[in-house]
């Protein structure tokens, strides 16, 4: 499918030349600049590239930037993650942006710490709890799915308190429930 009339549009041309010269010979920086392009292709291709030569403190900067390009954010923060589930970063660097004003970054931020959880990472899922009553539903929503992958005792209530709050939505529910199966033990569920 392609739309006729743009076919000569220049940014059409620069994806290709930037999809076609490929990632490996750029700079860190232009790898940087490119994580705020407009086609996906292209920041993704940054993305892993970045990620591939384990410049988590460049990824980190974007991500916490908050003047910076949404997308930009994003794709940092996802490169980091890649890192983190690699084990060649830290978590506790990531913090910070569960109380980003961006509800998006935070609700991500949960993703990429339960991700890493469910890769072996031990020990996030603390900072993730308060995530649960966000104003966001879809922060509420990674922070309880990515709960339950960090197997978080200490959210156990947060969780029920959710399902009963948010339970007629069913993507919540099915978050509440991911969350519980994975935090509380089957005496407290039978208990409920």
């Amino acid at each position: 499918v392609d739309a006729r009339e743009n076919a000569r549009d220049p940014r059409r041309e620069e994806t290709r030349a930037i999809l076609v010269d490929g990632f490996g010979n750029r700079a860190p920086l232009e790898l940087l600049g490119l994580l705020g392009h407009a086609d996906q292709r292209v920041r993704q291709g940054a993305q892993f590239e970045l990620a591939r030569r384990g410049r988590k403190t460049e990824l980190l900067a974007v991500a916490r930037g908050a003047t910076v390009h949404p997308f930009a954010r994003l794709h940092a923060l996802w490169g980091y993650g890649q890192l983190l589930r690699r084990g060649a970063a830290e978590a506790a660097a990531l913090m910070p942006l569960l109380k980003d004003e961006d509800s998006e970054m935070r609700a991500q931020t949960a993703k990429v710490l339960g991700d890493a959880a469910a890769a072996g990472m031990a020990g996030l899922g603390a900072g993730l709890v308060p995530l649960v009553a966000d104003a966001s539903p879809r922060v509420r929503l990674q922070a309880s799915i990515a709960l339950g992958k960090c197997r978080e005792a200490s959210a156990v209530e947060a969780l029920f308190s959710l399902a009963e709050r948010d339970g007629a939505d069913p993507v919540l529910r099915h978050a509440a429930a991911a969350g519980l199966a994975g935090c509380a033990g089957r005496a407290e569920l039978v208990a409920r």
